[in-house]
Parts: structure tokens; sequence; C-alpha cells
């Protein structure tokens, strides 16, 4: 049977590639052995796919699985379960000799006589194992988990037992998010109900007679029962290299593969597993047997055999594991290219005419022989349904351009091999009834083949999108990825209708796109924006399958180890991040780093602190800012700050001044704060040290615009963990330093959340406990910021009303009253970034403007669209060659800065952390480790960030940015093994000290040393030791936030995922001529929802109106 279809999919292959039929051998030869990943040899194997039980067959599956999964969610449980083909009574029965195995007196000869039935009738074991799955999937799995899809393949072992693996979608189950203890704990409280690993007798022998053969009628509903079951067919017993003892490629020591014995537990739970150096989380049951497989109680006593349930916890682990291994073939002997040439090496140098069909036919052929077929499984092929079965039906669409419609294929009832339309081709030619129907409507719900109609009952089917196209719009393939949902979503006839315009000019795909989004907002739910990929190519040999035991009994475990795991590309691979892997040039692997090793003495590692402590009250002495520069807007405010402070002298009691200052990029924020600083400096023995007012920003950059610090630096604020009061010696030094603060100047407070302010109030009561019981100690609050910018990250932004939001909403509430509490408000509208009274600079204001309240006129998008790339001239975009680009996810930085350092002239080193403390550290994020990424590239001469404040005061903070000067090792280190002891950096804004002057440009030169956190992560006490620097040739709109550029490339082609990031990276710069877009962009992608973020800004702004503060308030 199967060696006709390969005779059918050769002349298939033939009919559809006529061009090849001609080759002569030596010409196939070269095309299938000379040539690296051959497309010859990849379209004949391709031909193998309907050959049912063929490695490509099973490729096919997995990915069907794969597409199943996408659509379907990760709301599934995994089950295994194995078939006691030899103790079974009830299939006994229909065997010959039963009763003579029912009256054998021993379990050994009862084997015997299984045995030999199983090897004369493997046809009946093959259609019993069938008849008994799929009742039972529907009499007690369906009803039991509320199953609504499933999907599941039968396996056999080369002696023929068989096996079921599934996946049972099922309804009304959590949902498995990990993110938070709380949800992890709602996942494990529904399954605990279902599974467990608890043994009513753990130390129970064996029964005299194995409880799967006994009779129906003489089982019985036991804990007895049960318990013999558990004993006997889920328990792990035996340990030998020979089974599942593996050596750990880490450790060198043996383990078991199957992760026995395991911790017991008293209460169920989501837990941590380290998996190679991966991190993924399992469900974990309660366990009182080390031993145990966990079980569900009915499908234990219901199967009778062996089983294992585990509930997914990821997407990732369906995609990239369950659905790889669940769908393998059996063992492999030789790859596709071992094949080719050993086909290739039996047929004659010197045959002339056409030997291709001859070439395809003994491939395919090699195929279905490279494998041991059990007697069951071709008995099942012949009887039964098919190796997969599943409740969904998955149609391939083929998305790329240039798509070929010869590509289309079917197995006829006679065997035969058949052209079909393709899914586009059967669309466009639709009946003039379904004009409006899109094509994902099409492809999910209606008939493809005869009769056209929609199905009213059957389930919607599952699209599997080949090639899949990447969703970021600075990826190459965004166009393509623009194109596939454009053609989905839209009603056509052509492609060509959906590229024209209302006046009938012509549109590229990403412009029709964006159009679309500003227009009808988000599509029907269509997988394409799930990127995850598996990583094994189609083509690629799967690896080699781990042998299992001969015996029935534990046969499920080796599916036991794709249990909610991610599988590890490299051990020590930083799966969190984002920012995508440099490949090292030969240049960088070849180069010596030797050369680099240097006296570092002159550089201690106590550098910095020695040069702050030496820097102490030597403050740059600047010109004071005389009141009278001061704009309207400033000078009302400066009036008020001064007068109470007067009043505050000279009465003692002067109730604390709180105000909001609004002022959007650019309006003079940072002058005015400095202005209010030389008032306070230029008293009579004013001590700058003691200065009453305290200069705060969120982060580090901002706070250096000001000359202040940041507010976890000032305040002693907690980074992630929840607020705690201060130790008693801590506290009394902080307060030692802030006695004599009165104002607390806090700037971007767009970017301060509502927690954030709820601990400012509780650290400043805590600071000034004389005035516990005023709001914020009794400090006077200067708020300063813009709301149009940026809002907090996992924070909620301050004007937003917090009621209803759940067991967080007591600490939100709390910092919301601090907000409210502050009752007056001023407002600067008077630009200072943007200058200038031309009439470029007086629109590109306006333009401004605009955007920040998302209302930007036409005449502001054709003004920006003049600084696209493509319409300035060459000299002018030569001008933008060192600009900084500003992108909106890391991702897409990652993906620039690499493709710059891809081309640096000097070699490229690859800076790998390293990691102490549990071994899940490896793999945590930078995010998560403070800001220290697994693994840095640098050179010298490249562009850097700082990602962590050195010294505030001087500007050497997260986000400055710099040039790496030289990169040294101490002396007698091995550089191929050790981390460098410092990076030399030349930071654009530094003026201070430096271990050396650039003889070239005269600026001075710092050094960067490694830095050591310690962090927990899922409760495991973690250390990473990494340089907090990052390449900088492009940074994210989030970084550049405080800043003031001179010149920027922007991309504004991305949704919006946070109010304010177009605003924010272009209002940046300072002038119209220092933006250049890097692609054209239509107006449509300023266009963005007003939903309730928005109306709670605007809300808040009115409200904030009505309390404008005015001279009669001074």
């Amino acid at each position: 049977m199967l060696r006709e279809q390969t005779f059918s999919s050769a002349n298939w292959y033939i009919k559809q590639n006529r061009d090849t039929a001609d080759l002569t051998m030596d010409k196939i030869r070269q095309e299938l052995l000379q040539t690296e990943n051959s497309t010859l040899l990849r379209h004949i194997m391709r031909r193998a796919e309907p050959i049912k039980g063929t490695r490509p067959f099973w490729n096919g599956e997995r990915y069907k699985l794969e597409t199943i999964a996408r659509w379907l969610g990760v709301n599934c449980l995994f089950v295994t379960f194995s078939a006691a083909d030899v103790q079974w009574e009830d299939l006994q029965r229909h065997m010959p000799r039963y009763r003579e195995w029912r009256e054998a007196g021993s379990d050994l000869e009862r084997s015997r006589i299984a045995n030999k039935n199983l090897q004369d009738n493997p046809h009946i074991a093959s259609a019993y194992l069938e008849k008994r799955f799929n009742t039972f999937f529907k009499c007690v799995l369906k009803p039991k988990f509320k199953v609504i899809d499933h999907w599941f393949r039968y396996k056999w072992q080369s002696r023929g037992s068989g096996h079921i693996h599934s996946f049972l979608w099922c309804e009304d189950t959590p949902h498995p998010n990990m993110s938070t203890p709380e949800f992890r704990q709602e996942f494990a409280e529904y399954w605990s109900q279902h599974l467990t690993a608890v043994n009513p007798d753990v130390h129970r022998r064996p029964d005299a007679r194995h409880p799967c053969s006994i009779p129906i009628h003489q089982q019985g509903n036991t804990i007895d029962r049960a318990t013999a079951l558990l004993n006997r067919v889920n328990r792990h017993t035996r340990h030998s290299p020979a089974y599942c003892l593996r050596k750990d490629k880490r450790t060198k020591e043996l383990r078991c593969r199957f992760r026995f014995p395991r911790p017991l537990r008293t209460v169920a739970a989501v837990t941590p597993r380290d998996n190679g150096g991966a991190m993924c989380w399992e469900f974990s049951p309660e366990r009182n047997d080390e031993l145990l497989q966990q079980f569900n109680g009915l499908v234990l006593m219901g199967w009778s055999a062996n089983t294992d349930l585990s509930p997914s916890t990821s997407l990732s682990q369906v995609l990239k594991y369950a659905a790889k291994y669940c769908t393998k073939e059996e063992h492999k002997s030789t790859s596709y290219a071992q094949i080719a040439s050993s086909v290739c090496g039996g047929i004659e140098n010197s045959r002339r005419g056409p030997a291709m069909r001859t070439v395809v036919v003994k491939m395919l052929n090699s195929l279905v022989g490279e494998r041991d077929w059990s007697a069951q499984e071709v008995c099942h092929l012949f009887l039964c349904d098919g190796l997969v079965q599943t409740s969904r039906e998955v149609i391939k669409l083929q998305c790329a351009p240039e798509r070929a419609a010869s590509d289309v294929a079917q197995i006829t009832p006679e065997r035969e091999i058949r052209r079909t339309r393709t899914p586009w081709e059967k669309y466009q030619s639709r009946p003039q009834e379904g004009e409006d129907i899109t094509l994902l409507d099409y492809l999910r719900h209606y008939n493809h083949i005869g009769q056209w109609r929609r199905r009213p009952r059957a389930k919607a089917r599952c699209i599997n999108f080949y090639p899949r196209y990447s969703p970021d719009p600075l990826h190459d393939d965004y166009s393509k990825y623009c194109r596939v949902k454009m053609l989905l979503h839209h009603p056509y006839r052509r492609e060509a209708d959906l590229l024209v315009t209302e006046d009938g000019s012509e549109m590229t795909w990403v412009v029709a796109f964006s159009r679309c989004r500003a227009t009808h907002g988000e599509h029907e739910f269509d997988t394409l924006e799930q990127t995850e990929e598996p990583d094994e190519d189609q083509f690629d040999p799967p690896e080699e399958e781990e042998p299992l035991d001969n015996e029935p009994l534990e046969a499920w475990q080796a599916l036991r180890q794709i249990r909610a795991e991610v599988e590890p590309d490299d051990a020590d691979s930083d799966n969190n991040d984002e920012e995508p892997r440099f490949v090292l040039r030969p240049m960088d692997i070849e180069y010596d780093w030797s050369t680099h090793i240097a006296n570092t003495m002159e550089i201690p590692p106590t550098w910095w602190r020695d040069q702050i402590n030496a820097y102490g009250s030597n403050s740059d002495i600047s010109t004071p800012i005389s009141p009278d520069t001061l704009n309207p807007g400033q000078r009302l405010i400066y009036d008020h700050v001064i007068t109470h402070y007067r009043r505050c002298i000279r009465n003692g009691n002067e109730p604390p001044l709180c105000v909001n200052i609004d002022g959007s990029g650019g309006t003079g924020k940072s002058y005015l704060i400095n202005c209010i600083v030389d008032y306070f400096n230029s008293l009579p023995g004013a001590n700058p040290d003691r200065c009453p007012i305290a200069l705060t920003a969120p982060t580090g950059v901002a706070a250096f615009n000001i000359g202040g610090r940041t507010l976890h630096s000032l305040l002693r604020l907690p980074m992630k963990s929840s607020y705690n009061p201060l130790p008693t010696g801590s506290l009394a030094t902080l307060q030692d330093a802030v006695r004599h603060v009165r104002y607390v100047v806090i700037d971007e407070k767009s970017m301060v959340g509502l927690t954030m302010m709820a601990n400012i109030k509780r650290r400043l009561r805590e600071l000034f406990p004389e005035c516990h019981d005023q709001r914020f100690g009794g400090r006077s609050i200067l708020l300063f910021g813009d709301f149009y910018q940026l809002p907090p990250v996992k924070d909620v932004a301050l004007f937003q009303d917090v009621s209803g939001r759940g067991r967080l909403s007591e600490d939100k509430l709390f910092g919301r009253s601090g907000y409210l509490a502050i009752d007056k408000t001023a407002r600067l509208d008077q630009a200072m970034r943007q200058r200038g009274t031309n009439d470029v600079a007086t629109r590109f204001r306006t333009a401004l403007a605009n955007l920040r309240v998302g209302s930007l006129e036409r005449a502001d998008w054709e003004l920006l669209t003049t600084r696209c790339k493509h319409r300035l001239s060459a000299e002018e975009v030569a001008t933008f060659d060192g600009a900084i680009r500003l992108y909106a996810t890391k991702k897409a930085v990652g993906r620039y800065n690499h493709r710059i350092l891809q081309d640096h002239p000097h070699p490229v080193l690859c800076v790998k952390a390293r990691n102490l403390g549990h071994s899940i550290g490896r793999n945590v994020s930078t995010e998560d480790a403070e800001n220290l990424a697994q693994r840095i590239t640098i050179s010298r001469g490249c562009r850097v960030m700082l990602t962590r404040n050195i010294w505030v005061e001087k500007g050497v903070v997260n986000g400055a940015l710099g040039t790496v000067y030289d990169i040294q090792w101490e002396s007698d280190t091995d550089v191929r093994t050790n981390m460098p002891y410092v990076v030399l950096v030349k930071l654009d804004a530094y003026d201070g000290p430096g271990v050396f002057v650039d003889p070239h440009d005269g600026r001075p030169v710092v050094p960067i040393f490694r830095t050591t956190v310690e962090f927990k992560y899922m409760a495991e006490q973690c250390s990473r030791c990494q340089f907090a620097i990052t390449p900088a040739y492009a940074i994210t709109i989030h970084k550049s936030q405080g800043m003031t550029l001179n010149k920027a490339v922007i991309d504004v082609n991305y949704p919006e995922y946070a109010p304010g990031l177009k605003y924010v990276s272009i209002s940046r710069v300072k002038s119209l001529s220092g933006i250049m877009f890097d692609t054209e962009f239509d107006m449509s992608v300023f266009s963005s929802g007003r939903g309730t973020f928005w109306i709670k800004r605007v809300a808040d702004e009115v409200e904030r109106g009505r309390q404008l503060l005015s001279y009669i308030d001074v």
C-alpha cells in the first residue's frame, strides 16, 4: 500500500516538475549532494508527506498540531495512555486460547500465552485498542474534563505495544498565566481537584495477580484496587543506565531522565523547574510517594493501565516541545542527505536519459523502509481511521507572494495523487452571493468542495500559515505580513483592488494596512501575531529518541520529559531577553584579545567612590539665573514658591505648598527649577549641601537634567519589592541628610505611578515623624511634568481612578489620595526647546502641540513627511549617519544595534555574564536581573549606554550615552575564559574627572567596572556579574524621555502600545531639521483610539484647570 503511494508521489513530482524530468544522473547527483541545503532534496522529500508513518508525514502532523494549538490556545491537558495488551482480560476474550489464558495458574503463564496471541493476531490487538480508546474517550474523558476539542495519535513500540498521546482542550479551565503568584495558585488549586500523587499505601507489595488482568466483574471500585493499580503500573521502580539513567551534560552525573525521585509536597503548587539551564513552570501535585506518577482516580480505574496527565503551562511548551515530541516518527536510521547519497550511489554514473523518476521512487521507498513497522501499526493502517485523529480540520495556506498553484495535492480513494486548486484560487472564484465574505471567513467556515455554503454546525477550521512573516514594522518581511493581513480580512477579487485609495492612486501594503487599522481597529483573531516558531527545521533529521523499556509498565514515562518545558538552544541562553543573538564574524573570532591585558592597578575598583568623595563640596560654579529672564508662566511659579518660603521663615507655621506644574517637553521646566535653586543658594549663609529644596525624578537622566537625584536614591524607595519602613540606623542617617528639606521637586510626573506616589508619601511621613499626620510629612511638593508623555511602567498613572481594581486598590488609593492633595496647578505653555521665529519653527511647534493631544492636522502631517529619508538629499541624509535612532521596542533596538556592529571596523567581543546561585539565574531577563544582561556585544569605538546610575550629579546615569575607548583585562588573565576587568568609556555629557584624557579630543575617559547584583527569582537566590552597558546606536523611546537631542532618526510605523510614544520621540529633537524619518508613513499612524486612559487624562486636565494658580494666591 505504501509503495503504491510512493509511485504515485513520484509520478506527481515528475508531472509538476517537467524541467527536471530530463536531468542526467550526473546533474542530479550534483544538485542533491554538492549543493548545501539542496532545494531539490527538499522538494522531493516534501512529496512523501502524504505517505502515512514516514518521517515527512510526521513532520506534517507536527505542524498541524502546532496550528491547532495556536488557534485553540494553551488551556489543554496532555494525556498519555499505555496499553496493557498482555494483561487486559477483555482483550484476551477476543483472542484464541482464552480459556487456557483465564485458567492459567500464574502471571508468567498468562503473559506467555498473551504474547503469543499478540504475535499471531496483531489485527485483533490493533482494532481493540482503537475501539477501547474511542469508547473511553467518549464515555469518560469528554464528560469528566468537559473536553471541547482534542488531538491524539497512536504509536507503537518496535515489539508492538501501543500508546495514545493526546491533547485535550477543556472547558472552564483556568488560563495558564504564570506571571503572578495569585495566578499560579489559582491554576494549582484547579488542577489539584483532578490530579494527585498521593499513594494510599506506599509500602504495599505487588499482588500475586496483575490487577489489569482481573475480569471486569471481579474488579470492584475500591481503594484497595486503586492502590494495587498504582503500585503496579504508576510507580517508577527501576533505575539503571540501560533504562532511565543518563549522564547530565553539565554535571557529568547520572540522573534519571524521568526526574525520579521527586520531592514530597503537602499542597499542590506551580513550581519552577530547571531544565538543563532553561527555566520553566510545571504543575506539582500533592505528593506522599517520591516514585509515583501523578494520576486521576477515575482515569486510572477506568483505563486499568498506565496513564500520565499533565496540564499545559505555556504556548511555548505546546509549540516547541510537546508538539515535536508527540508527532515524532519511530527510530530513524539516516538523514535525508545520507539517503540521497545512498540512492545516487546505487545508480550508474554513465546512465543517460531521464533518471529523475528512478531517483524519486528510490528515495521515497527508502523513507518507507528506513524504520521498523510493527505488525499492529500495519494492521491499524489497513483497518482503522488513521494514525492521528483531531476535532479540527487544518488547512495549509501558502502565503508567499510567489506562491505556486501546483504545490497543492491530495490522495484519492484510488491512492492516486492529484492536483487541486489552491485556497486562493477557490476564494477568488467564489459565487457572487459570497462577494462580501473575507478569505479568513471563507477558509474557516465555508465548504471548499462542491456546493458553496456555510457550515452551520461544523467547527471552524484552523489555518496553517506558511511562511509566517514577522509583525515587527522594522522587519524586512513586514510588508509581506501587511499583505497577508489585508488579504485575509478584506473581501477582494484581485489583490490589486486592495491597493487603490479613494482618489484612485496606488499605495503600498504597509500604508494600506496602516489605514485599515486606523479605520477598522482590531481584526478578527488569526494567530499571525504569534511569532514563536519551533526551532527544528522540517527537513532536519529529528533527535534520536530515548529507548523505551520492553515492558508496557512504564512506557508512558518517556513522554514525561515534555511537561511544562521550554527547549533550550544553549545552556547559557538568555531566553527572556528581547535582543537577538549577535553572530560573531571571522575577525571577531580570530582577534587576539590578549593584547588588551594591561596594568590595571592604576584603576582600582573603588575609583568611582574615590572621585565622588573627592568631589565633595567642589560643585560646579555657574552663573546664577536671574528671575528677570523667566517668561510669565515661569515667573508666576517662581514668585509663588519664593513668597511661600519667606512666609515660612517669617511665620514658622505656613501650610505646605502643593503645586502641580503642567508643561510639555521643552517648555523650560528645568530652567525654572534651576532658577529657584539659585535663589536658595544665594541666601546669606546658604550651604548647597543643606539646600531647603530637594530635586528628584524617577529616572537617572531626568534627575541629572535638573541636577538632582532619583527618587529611589534620595528616599531609599524599593525598586520592585513592597514598601517597608527603614531600619532604625538607616532611618536616622537619612533623617539627618534631609532634615533641612522644606520643598521636594518631582520631575517627569508622567513616569510616577500611584504605587510610587504612595511610597513617597509614606517615606516622607516616616522621615518627619513630627508631621506624620500631615500630607507628605509637612513637606511642600512641586510636581513637574506632562501626562501626555510616557506613562509609568508596570504602574497606574496618577490621574487614573483605581476604585474597584481588586486586591491592590488599597495601596493605589493611598497614592491617589497623595496626588489629589496637590491642589494647585500652574501651566507652562511657551516652547523653549523648539525655539525660532521662522515659519518652519512655528509650524513645527504647532505640529508638536497637536500631536501631544492626539489631534494632528493634515498640514502637520505634510510638514513631518518632508523629513522622510527619501525626500532628503544624499548629502543631508549623510549628516544623520552618526545620529541616534529611536525605536518603540527592545527587539527593534537590538536588531539595529547588531546590524551596525555586524559592519563595525573593529573586532566585536561578546561578554557573557557570570551567574552564581541557582541555575535558573542564567535565564533571567535583563529587567529582572536589575538591568544586567546575560550577554553584551561591544567593541572599541562602539556607541554604548549605561544601564545603572553611578554618579547622578555628574550625569553618569542609567541612559547616559558614550563611546567605548578600550576593553582591558587584568594581568595574568586568560582572556578566553575570563571577563574583562574594565571597559573604558568616553561619556558624551560628562565633564568630571577621568582616568586620563583622550589626546585626540581632550575628553575624559572613565572606567565602567563589572557590577554584581543579587536578586530573587521564583523564590530562588540568584546572582549576576556583568558590565552595566549596552550597545546604543539605537535606544528605546522610553530611554529617550528626558533627553534633548540635536539629531535623531525616528520610526513611527508601529502600533502605539503606550500612550505618547510618537509624541515623545519627535519632541526630543530641538528642530524639525534635526529629524529624519527612516520610512514613509501615512497620516493614519498618528490615529489612536480614545479609550479610558485618554478620557481620564482629559478629565484630570479639566479638573486641574479649575485650580489654576494666579498672583492672587501669591
